[in-house]
């Protein structure tokens, strides 16, 4: 496998197809003083993430502050046609796109469906 890249200042690409998993997308690690995650890979994949972040030379015993889940898949079933189509098409490019801001959203599950308000956000900038 790969090693883990410097993307941008303190953004680092730690996980990926071919980083640390097939069923992996990007799984990016942001140090902002103290050690962001973004995305956490397909779950079978700790081990080599952990590596990654060792190798870039992070302390394995820093704790993470955050963890952004960018997609959530309730059902087993769901999982396995989520693995299946991101392995399918892990060269495949789905066209390019600017984030220029975060939000952090808060989910309140009620019996009529869920409820969402932002908490936060900040603008990215330098790009």
């Amino acid at each position: 496998m790969r090693q883990p890249v410097r993307v941008w200042e303190d953004v680092y690409l730690i996980g990926s197809a071919e980083l640390s998993h097939p069923y992996d997308c990007c799984v990016y690690l942001i140090n902002a003083g103290e050690l962001v995650l973004i995305d956490a890979g397909a779950g079978q994949s700790f081990g080599h993430l952990v590596d990654n972040i060792v190798a870039l030379g992070f302390a394995p015993e820093k704790r993470f502050s955050l963890h952004l889940t960018l997609a959530r898949v309730k059902s087993q079933k769901g999982k396995e046609q989520l693995k299946d189509f991101l392995f399918k098409n892990r060269e495949r490019s789905f066209g390019n796109f600017i984030i220029d801001s975060v939000r952090l959203k808060k989910s309140v599950l009620t019996p009529k469906g869920p409820i969402y308000s932002t908490l936060g956000q900040t603008k990215l900038t330098g790009w």
